[in-house]
């Protein structure tokens, strides 16, 4: 007689232990939206868990914001409807490809101007978009990126920590904290990348496609619009972005397209290309009032 591996008992055991486990992870998922806390996901799982609620929990949003991390950094309560698709170290190239695979569109899509030669990232739309994938996630709450167990443990064990505020909470206390000064290091940083002209075939061929995804919204009675963010003025003045703006401004003219633009006066970053909150507060609720959205609390 063969010795038995696993016994009835053990396997009852185990059964039991896995259902416990399962119990416990389901106890854990939070019945609310609390952002989750920095450092708990790396970029990659971010991008997952924003394409994720886009594509499973997110319900025909008004207008959807796409972009770099300058667009992902302006205060959610300020932008409002506008829901935020911005994906940091990204580009609008990812945030579309995500808004053309979705179920429901939005109005709205208001593009970000600034860094448009970034492609898509490939590998982030390959894990959204297989179907195996998608299909279980939009059955199991449990399954989603979000609410995977150490993300869950670590969130949660951050929120004992540190009692979350509420959004409007964060945001008065962020507004009233003093303004950060530009951090030298990182601002030379940015300059130097502003010195550097982008690619000219690249920059066609990304702008070729972004155009395909423009018009293949717009044929599905989407309405597009372009921001450009204000950055500070060397930034500005680099070859770099006055490459970009010509390109984008060349192929999507204002006399096609809405263009928004920061509402004048001077420009604080933390980077020279990142606005501090006080600033991002403003464009933000620039944006939602050219855009017809409602005007939100100073």
């Amino acid at each position: 007689m063969k010795p038995q591996l696993i016994t009835r008992k053990s396997a009852w055991g185990l059964a039991l232990g896995l259902a416990a486990l399962a119990v416990l992870h389901a106890a854990l998922v939070p019945r609310h939206d609390l952002p989750l806390p920095d450092g708990v996901l790396t970029i990659h799982q971010a991008h997952r868990v924003q394409g994720e609620d886009y594509l499973l929990r997110v319900r025909a949003p008004q207008a959807v914001l796409v972009g770099s991390s300058l667009s992902e950094t302006l205060p959610q309560v300020a932008l409002g409807p506008v829901h935020n698709l911005a994906l940091s170290g990204g580009s609008a190239h990812s945030g579309l490809a995500i808004i053309a695979e979705s179920s429901t569109l939005p109005a709205l899509v208001l593009i970000e101007a600034n860094v448009l030669d970034r492609p898509a990232d490939d590998a982030l739309l390959d894990d959204l978009f297989s179907p195996l994938a998608r299909l279980v996630k939009a059955a199991c709450a449990v399954c989603l990126s979000r609410n995977q167990p150490l993300t869950l443990l670590l969130a949660h064990l951050s929120w004992a920590r540190l009692k979350p505020l509420s959004p409007e909470e964060a945001d008065r206390r962020a507004q009233a904290a003093t303004p950060e000064p530009t951090n030298p290091a990182t601002f030379a940083v940015q300059l130097e990348g502003a010195r550097l002209r982008p690619d000219a075939k690249h920059l066609g061929q990304q702008l070729g496609l972004l155009r395909q995804r423009v018009q293949a919204l717009q044929a599905r009675g989407v309405r597009v619009a372009f921001v450009e963010l204000p950055q500070d003025a060397q930034i500005e003045g680099g070859v770099r972005h006055q490459a970009m703006m010509s390109a984008v401004r060349a192929g999507f003219p204002d006399s096609q397209y809405q263009w928004l633009h920061w509402p004048g006066g001077a420009v604080r970053t933390r980077d020279g290309a990142h606005l501090i909150y006080l600033d991002g507060h403003r464009m933000a609720r620039h944006i939602r009032t050219t855009l017809g959205l409602g005007a939100p609390a100073a």
